[in-house]
């Protein structure tokens, strides 16, 4: 089954990476930025072409969604190529080949995220098609195996009904929902026909172990021209932190929000870029477009992205503004007094352009479901400044060597003033945390509101805004730990270096079994880094072991089920026994796929759904069920835990039950049902009334 993941990564990198490659290459984009955006040009161009498809009820494939532009992307390329030689600029153009000392940092880096995504992801998750068993997976789930069946990818009218499963919504229609990841998912689920699971499972390890990395380092690289012992200090911590993007694959768990992340850096990369003082105008251009790809990106993935980008690259911005109004031309012939205070002046125009913006967003109408989110905050100002200092952001544990790191490049970054904006971005988002976890009111929401005021989303950003510090920390640290070796010449930083990396690494990835303990009742580390707690974590949300809500057993009996039914046949269910799983991670065709919102006044629940749950254990007497039945075109019912219930295997959502007493009342007594299948407290009922 490895082998087969193996395989299905392979083709995942191809689906992000080989469209937009080749047009950002069309574009004039050198190639390491040409890899790092990408993903960013692949993602718009499937999401556009997936809504358009929506619209005109065409079926989504790779046929129909890959192949199309990817060839577009080809031809794109040929052309550029074709009119770049006739034009006698074809090696002016290329001439920003990758020398073999940036190719092999790349290949470090990519080496390094494979490594730290597979021993803390993989080897814990233990399958291919394991999945946490958490509130967010039930729609990814449902959302990804409703895409393959249905053929429609599209991020406008997002249900968990989809094509003829429209009919038996229980809610009204769908809206906007940001797919872009469920549709990346989807694409590997249709092209080998595995599981969503699988899917999933493939779909993260693509992004965090390959996207991530290049996107880091290739933002790096514009930031620091190529010095090579920040670069390659950068590939210790690109997957150092806990919080990003490790926390969120168990929180929620938050997947959109973690492609997020990973394509962040590249847009962070091509940003510098486009503001940098040696980029041409063919290459403005290029970059320019590359940007836009990523704001058209994000919006299909998860809007926050915008927000999170707008705070990393805001102390960029006014920097270069201050820059250019300072150095242009007109202002230095009125003296350099003036000039200074032009740059001010344009620096100043630059913060109004951000705080407008993010005022005039966060009062946007489409925007109040969002900002007006609330996550009550937990902490005390003093705890959230500790957990910046220390750099585990509300994981168990510390991350002290990334701490000391952190300290070390902000005192380096503090002498060199082209980086002292790295700092301001590292602080912006850090604010924002500490606003987060421990103020309450206006401003909870105004600092945060744009990720749903949710501790791990801004979690994560905060640690994304250190990368670039820890890196240039390590580098400095090994500079001063190279004058000894002075008189080895050229060997000697490079081996302080290599030292120091080791050391830092054994630092930050090293285990301390034997002096630490998880506690999986309350989740808490003791004695041990923030990065193996949250390895823990991952290993005890995906196991199958404990008590679950879905468990191995519940899933053999649903995979009897279907062998026992017809194929496509609809079957009534209670959700909270596990069975919303059942759907996205077995194929059964379940009437009650989302958690909540049955019951609400304002919940938008059809009378159907509100007749089945409450009276089908009553449809030998009622017309008014049977007629409900009838419509939705149920056959089955299906059950999975009976009696007494466990907080462990059942959701908090079901309460006592009342909600769902036509369901979990029905038993081999109840007329109108003929008992199929059964096992333990597990039932499966054809329904004959």
């Amino acid at each position: 089954m490895w082998g087969l993941f193996s395989i299905a990564v392979l083709i995942g990198v191809g689906f992000l990476l080989l469209p937009g490659y080749l047009i950002l290459r069309a574009c004039r984009l050198s190639r390491l930025l040409s890899l790092a955006c990408a993903p960013l040009v692949s993602i718009a161009g499937y999401s556009v072409l997936c809504v358009v498809y929506g619209m005109f009820g065409v079926f989504c494939s790779l046929a129909t969604v890959f192949l199309p532009i990817l060839l577009l992307s080809a031809i794109s390329f040929a052309a550029s190529c074709v009119l770049a030689f006739k034009g006698k600029r074809f090696r002016a153009e290329t001439s920003n080949t990758i020398k073999k000392e940036s190719f092999f940092l790349g290949c470090l880096y990519v080496v390094v995220g494979i490594a730290v995504t597979c021993g803390v992801y993989l080897l814990q998750i233990g399958s291919p098609d394991a999945f946490i068993q958490s509130w967010d997976n039930v729609h990814h789930l449902d959302a990804i195996r409703g895409f393959v069946d249905s053929g429609r990818w599209s991020s406008l009218g997002t249900s968990l009904y989809l094509g003829d499963d429209a009919a038996i919504d229980p809610f009204v229609e769908g809206s906007f929902y940001p797919s872009a990841w469920h549709a990346l998912a989807a694409m590997v689920a249709s092209a080998l026909g595995v599981s969503a699971p699988f899917a999933v499972n493939v779909a993260n390890f693509v992004l965090i172990a390959v996207v991530f990395p290049i996107g880091v380092y290739a933002f790096l690289r514009e930031v620091f021209d190529g010095d090579v012992a920040v670069l390659a200090s950068g590939s210790l911590f690109v997957l150092a932190n806990a919080s990003c993007p490790w926390m969120m694959l168990t929180w929620g768990p938050l997947y959109p929000n973690v492609m997020a992340n990973c394509l962040l850096p590249g847009v962070m990369a091509v940003f510098v870029m486009l503001f940098s003082s040696g980029s041409g105008t063919a290459r403005r251009i290029a970059a320019g477009f590359a940007v836009l790809a990523g704001v058209v990106a994000f919006v299909f993935i998860q809007p926050n992205g915008v927000f999170s980008a707008v705070v990393l690259l805001a102390p960029y911005l006014v920097m270069r503004m201050y820059q250019l109004g300072r150095s242009a031309s007109w202002a230095k012939l009125r003296g350099a007094r003036f000039a200074q205070l032009f740059g001010i002046a344009c620096a100043m125009c630059a913060c109004i352009v951000v705080v407008v913006f993010w005022c005039a967003a966060f009062n946007a109408p489409f925007m109040q479901a969002v900002v007006q989110y609330r996550w009550p905050y937990d902490s005390y100002v003093s705890d959230a400044l500790l957990d910046v200092a220390t750099q585990r952001f509300h994981v168990s544990g510390l991350a002290v060597g990334c701490a000391v790191m952190l300290g070390a490049g902000i005192v380096s970054t503090l002498a060199r003033k082209r980086h002292r904006w790295l700092v301001a971005s590292w602080l912006f988002a850090s604010a924002i945390y500490v606003v987060c976890v421990s103020v309450d009111g206006f401003w909870h929401q105004f600092a945060a509101g744009f990720w749903y005021t949710d501790v791990p989303r801004v979690a994560a950003i905060a640690a994304l805004s250190s990368i670039p510090l820890q890196a240039l920390g390590l580098a400095e640290v090994a500079t001063l730990a190279a004058r000894p070796f002075g008189k080895w010449g050229l060997q000697g930083p490079r081996i302080a270096w290599v030292a120091m990396a080791a050391i830092v690494a054994v630092w930050i990835y090293a285990p301390v079994q034997a002096t630490s303990f998880y506690e999986v009742e309350s989740r808490h580390f003791s004695n041990g880094s923030a990065l193996e707690a949250q390895t823990a974590h991952i290993a005890e949300e995906y196991s199958f072991d404990d008590p679950r809500v879905y468990d191995v057993a519940e899933q053999e009996f649903v995979r009897e089920a279907l062998a026992a039914m017809p194929e496509g046949s609809l079957v009534v269910n209670e959700p909270n026994d596990g069975s919303a799983y059942a759907y996205g991670a077995d194929g059964l065709r379940t009437y009650y796929r989302y958690w909540r919102g049955y019951g609400w006044a304002d919940g938008g629940e059809k009378l159907e759904s509100a007749l089945v749950r409450e009276h089908l254990c009553d449809i030998a007497s009622d017309y008014d069920v049977k007629a409900a039945v009838e419509s939705i075109g149920a056959e089955y019912v299906l059950q999975l835990e009976q009696g007494e219930r466990s907080w462990k295997t059942t959701m908090w959502m079901y309460g006592d039950g009342e909600l769902w007493r036509g369901i979990v009342s029905i038993d081999e007594n109840t007329p109108g049902f003929e008992l199929v299948l059964e096992r333990d407290d597990m039932r499966l009922y054809k329904i004959i009334a």
